[in-house]
């Protein structure tokens, strides 16, 4: 069985090698190209390496064990797997029959164009023309090439760009953005010792004082027999402390935001906070660990397969726990999009 192992920043040799048993060819990377088709991949590391490494995953197909070694291993944990040694349990039990294998959902990020955003340059603007030979003087050409092949080699570039930020980029967990997101900056910057020793909740006190509620605009698709002429309809519009849209149900270490998601139902699940006073926030962040935040009237709570957020200044989007772009954004989900291999109930 050839097996792929993507290596976190805590991966240590001893440990992968307690993967490698009997009948499994194992080889080690930090990257998984998409065309590559392993029997399977193990990935070590924290829920940011899982999210790396989503969309190789999807497009080859290949069933994935997480072994979480990070911060918050939020994905693991809902997937039933505590420990290191839990993953070894599952991993074994993979090995002798491939059979516990789930199929669960992904989410999707893709960033919009602001409405106010200038258009792109048109294709006839001087330095996206193609090269005109009676525009070159044989006696200096290399004089007037040189600028062009350089525009040239620009415009593709350029093309490309475009072409790559139009594509979802995948997360397994919850994305969102406000203060949440503050947050999560404030803890990516922490030494790793510290985030995995209560960072979040540092970050978020650190964030309590610097961080203020923007008015969010949050738009679900508009239903079939009331059409929009956008196909959407705003279902808040107003300051809030953070939107939050979850694929599963907990993160930053167990933050249960989000906490009637499911990986597999086909929703994203949506919650979206008021702006609230400072103290009201510390009590919020009090009953988020226990998903009972959800019966506070400042916080309104749907599922869709959709949604749409754009806020009145451009603000940051993370999604397990890494930076993904700004705002505006469509989140949606892709159904059934990843395998991952889970423990064996007990019998």
């Amino acid at each position: 069985m050839r097996v792929v192992a993507l290596l976190g920043p805590r991966a240590e040799e001893a440990m992968v090698k307690r993967f490698e048993l009997p009948g499994v060819n194992l080889f080690t990377g930090n990257d998984m190209d998409p065309s590559d088709r392993p029997a399977a991949a193990l990935v070590f590391g924290g829920d940011g390496t899982m999210h790396h490494h989503l969309a190789a995953l999807i497009e080859s197909q290949t069933p994935f064990l997480h072994v979480p070694l990070g911060s918050g291993n939020d994905f693991a944990r809902s997937l039933g797997i505590r420990d290191v040694e839990s993953a070894l349990e599952a991993w074994k039990a993979f090995v002798a029959t491939q059979a516990n294998v789930r199929e669960i959902d992904a989410g999707t990020i893709t960033r919009l164009e602001p409405e106010n955003e200038e258009p792109a340059a048109a294709a006839e603007d001087n330095w996206s023309r193609e090269i005109d030979a009676s525009e070159v003087d044989p006696a200096n050409h290399l004089a007037v090439l040189g600028p062009k092949i350089m525009e040239s080699q620009l415009r593709h570039l350029i093309e490309r760009e475009r072409h790559y930020a139009a594509l979802p980029i995948y997360y397994g967990c919850v994305a969102g953005t406000g203060f949440d997101s503050e947050t999560n900056r404030r803890a990516n910057r922490m030494p790793a010792w510290l985030r995995r020793h209560g960072g979040y909740l540092l970050g978020a006190l650190g964030a309590l004082f610097a961080y203020r509620p923007r008015r969010m605009t949050v738009s679900v698709p508009a239903p079939k027999w009331a059409p929009t002429d956008n196909g959407w309809v705003i279902k808040v519009d107003e300051a809030a402390l953070l939107v939050a849209v979850g694929n599963g149900s907990s993160y930053g270490g167990g933050m249960r935001l989000t906490a009637k998601a499911e990986l597999d139902d086909g929703k994203l699940d949506v919650c979206f906070v008021r702006g609230v006073k400072r103290l009201t926030l510390l009590r919020f962040f009090r009953t988020v660990f226990s998903g009972t935040h959800l019966r506070l009237k400042q916080v309104e709570y749907w599922q869709t397969d959709r949604v749409r957020i754009e806020t009145e200044i451009p603000m940051p989007v993370y999604a397990d726990g890494e930076y993904i772009c700004e705002t505006p954004v469509e989140f949606s989900v892709l159904q059934e999009a990843l395998r991952v291999i889970v423990p064996v109930p007990p019998s």
